[in-house]
């Protein structure tokens, strides 16, 4: 290993430890051109996530007032669609209400027409009947 890098292949304690003082420089600026490198990019990325910050603020607060608006619309929608069907069911209680009261009638009125043909003795009852179906 040390043999190949000198010129004489033969190993001294000085040859040995010029090659080594040789390769530690090497990796030393290795090293600092690394970190220089990471340093920078370190840099680039932390800018970079502080702008990609500050968009997503910017579009948050662009966008924040339209949202609420609209979902304030929706509710205000909502609440005005549960008046009507509130409404709607209570027009359709009160029909349900009026029509069992004609069915009453109707019923009240066939028994006092059914009173009234037997105290006069006709039977016209046949005929009524035919003409519900």
């Amino acid at each position: 290993m040390l043999g190949e890098e000198v010129d004489n292949p033969k190993v001294t304690f000085r040859g040995t430890e010029t090659v080594l003082e040789e390769r530690i420089g090497i990796l030393s600026k290795i090293l600092y051109d690394f970190i220089k490198e990471y340093d920078k990019d370190k840099n680039y990325f932390d800018n970079l996530d502080q702008k990609v910050n500050i968009d997503i603020d910017a579009v948050e607060n662009e966008y924040f007032y339209d949202i609420k608006k609209k979902i304030t619309t929706l509710h205000e929608g909502l609440d005005d669609l549960e008046a009507y069907n509130l409404l709607l069911q209570k027009q359709i209680t009160t029909l349900k209400k009026e029509k069992v009261d004609f069915i009453l009638q109707i019923t009240a009125l066939n028994e006092k027409l059914d009173r009234l043909e037997k105290e006069l003795g006709i039977n016209i009852a046949v005929k009524r009947t035919k003409k519900k179906n």
